[in-house]
């Protein structure tokens, strides 16, 4: 991302912490490209394990010959709808949680969990010099997070789905105790195992299209 939109970002992060009277901190977890903006939203027990409401301010390319607004102008039209790389991933989501926080804060409210906003660098390309190496840190640890809120997908009325993961697998395991004689291995091998296995000449056996990693099992 070219260093002026960087800058430009954390320096309209400042401003809205400003406005909504947090304390905001900027975190170079590898380099000074990449900075981490974090705002910090005291809980009236702040020694409860903490949220973090993360966002990123990072965008995927840009291709701007197929674009009929600049991309990185931000145009509104008569609907009301903002033509902008990233207005949908993800910085309708980054500005929720600052509107969020603003209308909570205007009628007296104070969570009693210390909630942060952090805004990563580089989501889009995997989060290596962002996000990865910031929770690895010690000024993470100190976070005492809890829980974390992240991007979903965007809605065009007023339902909003909940998601509790991206990309991950779900597996079942089912382990059989006791002591089986060769005539019943295969059937027991067909009933829970797929058959693309490797056997070995010992009693375990090496199942290899379960999951990324081998599995052993071995007869109780």
């Amino acid at each position: 991302m070219c260093l002026l939109f960087i800058a430009a970002c954390v320096e309209f992060l400042k401003r809205q912490a400003a406005s909504l009277d947090l304390p905001v901190e900027v975190i170079y977890p590898v380099n000074q490209q990449n900075p981490v903006v974090v705002l910090k939203w005291q809980g009236s027990q702040p020694d409860l394990p903490s949220i973090i409401l993360n966002s990123h301010t990072d965008v995927v390319p840009v291709f701007e010959e197929k674009w009929t607004h600049s991309p990185f102008s931000a145009d509104l039209d008569a609907e009301g709808r903002i033509f902008a790389r990233g207005s949908q991933d993800m910085k309708c989501v980054g500005t929720q949680y600052l509107g969020a926080v603003r209308a909570l804060k205007a009628t007296g409210y104070q969570p009693k969990r210390t909630i942060y906003l952090t805004y990563v660098p580089d989501e889009e390309v995997g989060g290596h010099l962002g996000m990865r190496e910031m929770v690895k840190s010690d000024y993470f640890k100190k976070l005492n997070v809890g829980f974390s809120f992240d991007e979903g997908i965007s809605s065009e009325d007023d339902t909003y789905a909940l998601y509790y993961a991206e990309r991950t697998l779900w597996r079942k395991y089912t382990l059989e105790n006791g002591i089986t004689d060769c005539s019943n291995l295969q059937f027991i091998l067909l009933l829970y195992i797929p058959p693309q296995i490797s056997v070995l000449s010992s009693v375990e056996l090496l199942v290899t299209d379960l999951c990324c990693c081998p599995i052993r099992l071995a007869r109780s």
